[in-house]
């Protein structure tokens, strides 16, 4: 009897422990936002269109397969995203692809012909970039990023212009 007790015991102590290790480590996590200088942070604004998350109904996140010639939604998202870090000031950016008038071209011609659940959303976000307007790109950036369950990298404000031309230099030239 004293071994199912001890047993017991133990099983509810790491229990404790590990719960508390992982609220402790996610709360850590979370604060991290605190850390920014207030100046710095942005408000939690969204687009008109709203966002949707759609990776549980393309089966394989990763999947990058074009059907017809038409990139699947979650490659699509991830080139907006990767095009938002070329406005977009964060400590950590993974992925690079430069914005052109001839990628938005492309790009809003495949929303013309793709079925995406985000059309509304990767619309708005292309046409204003279409005509000049990156206002949006930081919380475009941070739309997807919380999306994916982003933990370091979230966008802080825009680049200034000598920031984005050091950014295009290192990246595109």
């Amino acid at each position: 009897m004293n071994k199912v007790w001890i047993g017991l015991i133990a099983f509810f102590s790491i229990v404790l422990i590990g719960s508390g290790t992982y609220y402790a480590l996610n709360g850590f996590l979370q604060d991290s936002r605190a850390s920014i200088p207030e100046e710095e942070r942005l408000p939690e604004t969204e687009t008109e269109a709203q966002f949707v998350d759609v990776t549980e109904n393309e089966g394989d996140e990763e999947e990058s397969e074009e059907q017809e010639g038409i990139p699947s939604e979650f490659s699509f998202r991830e080139n907006i995203h990767k095009m938002t870090h070329q406005k977009i000031y964060a400590t950590k950016k993974w992925g690079h692809l430069q914005i052109t008038d001839e990628r938005l071209d492309k790009m809003l011609q495949t929303l013309d012909e793709a079925d995406y659940t985000n059309e509304a959303f990767f619309r708005e976000v292309l046409t204003a970039w279409q005509e000049g307007d990156f206002s949006n790109a930081v919380d475009v950036h941070n739309q997807i990023w919380k999306e994916k369950d982003g933990t370091v990298g979230e966008a802080l404000r825009l680049m200034t212009a000598d920031e984005e031309q050091e950014y295009v230099e290192e990246h595109f030239e």
